[in-house]
């Protein structure tokens, strides 16, 4: 399976990031928000450096905006062969 990245740009909503991911061993990824790691804004299922695992199949939290809603822009990359991305959700 080929690796996976995504961009995407945020606007005028609550930013929960979330894709659903499966295969039989850990996929690593990092999340940037702004070309940066999320920090503060990072989701449950990634850490503040951006960093996470995809596990299991199911939705993965990976940014949670917080504060003032702004454009930004977030880029996902997949460190391992192995994912499937299918769902994107925001708000």
């Amino acid at each position: 399976m080929p690796e996976l990245e995504a961009i995407g740009w945020l606007n005028s909503a609550p930013l929960q990031r979330k894709s659903v991911a499966i295969d039989s061993k850990p996929v690593r990824f990092k999340v940037t928000l702004d070309g940066k790691a999320p920090a503060d804004n990072c989701g449950s299922d990634s850490a503040p450096d951006g960093t996470g695992q995809v596990q299991q199949p199911r939705l993965y939290q990976l940014i949670r905006q917080k504060g003032q809603i702004q454009d930004r822009s977030f880029e996902i990359e997949f460190l391992d062969p192995g994912v499937q991305a299918f769902v994107f959700t925001f708000g």
